[in-house]
C-alpha cells in the first residue's frame, strides 16, 4: 500500500478526564496511540455528518421542486396516504 503525504495541522482540545481515560484504554486495546483513535473517531464523525448534510440538501432541493410543481404533500396527507396503503395490505 502506498502512503500519501498530506499536510497535517496540530490542534488542541480539552477532554474530560473520563473521556481521556476511555480513549487511552481503547487505544491500548488496539495497540495504538490515543492520537490514532481520536483521528479515526473524528474522520468517522466528519464523514457521517457530510453524508447527512448532503442528504438533507438533496431532500431540500426535492421539496423545493415539489413545491414549485405543486406535488409536495403535507405531513397529514402523507400520513393518510400511508395509512390507506397499509389498510389495503390487510
Amino acid at each position: 500500500m502506498v502512503e500519501h503525504k498530506m499536510t497535517t495541522y496540530s490542534t488542541s482540545i480539552r477532554l474530560p478526564e473520563s473521556l481521556k481515560n476511555d480513549i487511552s484504554e481503547i487505544a491500548k486495546y488496539y495497540d495504538r496511540k490515543p492520537h490514532w483513535l481520536m483521528l479515526k473517531a473524528l474522520e468517522t464523525f466528519a464523514e457521517r455528518e457530510k453524508t447527512e448534510i448532503q442528504e438533507l440538501q438533496e431532500r431540500s432541493k426535492l421539496a423545493q421542486i415539489q413545491r414549485e410543481n405543486g406535488t409536495l404533500k403535507t405531513a397529514d396527507v402523507a400520513i393518510a396516504d400511508m395509512r390507506n396503503y397499509v389498510a389495503g395490505l390487510k
